[in-house]
């Protein structure tokens, strides 16, 4: 039963990890001002990544008629709900990874980690890390479809 809120539940979790993140920065801030637009810009960015992200998810399975969260694991690649959570999740790993190989992304989040670190990560390590993540992120996700992990449970 509680599945049900599990996107709301999430949205909860980012908006206070969102405040936790605000409150750890403050030092950082104090301590050197030029860090303030960064710490903004984060906090910005975790807010509106905290309720966006599961409310076109939680949209999503609604349209798609899914009960649970798990429909993105869903081989119904003929309901356009399941194609558009795989569409938007490989649009948002390849935007991913040209932020921060080909933009701005690593100079940025080496400089956000001097929020929380006394030594800021390095862009190499930050490309690194990201990219690891992304792949195993998609290493889960195919595993995950090829398994039929989920419950293929449409509402009809």
């Amino acid at each position: 039963m509680l599945i049900r809120y599990f996107w709301a539940v999430c949205a909860v979790w980012g908006v206070v990890m969102t405040v936790v993140i605000r409150l750890r920065a403050r030092p950082a801030v104090v301590a050197d001002p030029s860090l303030k637009p960064y710490a903004d810009g984060l906090v910005r960015t975790f807010m509106i990544l905290s309720i966006a992200a599961p409310g076109l998810m939680a949209s999503l399975q609604h349209l798609g008629g899914f009960r649970d969260p798990f429909f993105i694991y869903s081989r119904e690649f003929t309901n356009p709900a399941v194609l558009a959570t795989v569409i938007i999740q490989v649009a948002g790993w390849f935007g991913l990874l040209w932020w921060v190989w080909l933009g701005q992304g690593a100079q940025t989040i080496s400089v956000c980690s001097r929020l929380f670190r006394s030594q800021p990560l390095r862009p190499p390590i930050i490309r690194l890390l990201v990219t690891f993540m992304v792949s195993a992120s998609a290493v889960s996700r195919v595993i995950g479809i090829a398994r039929g992990v989920g419950p293929n449970t449409v509402a009809r």
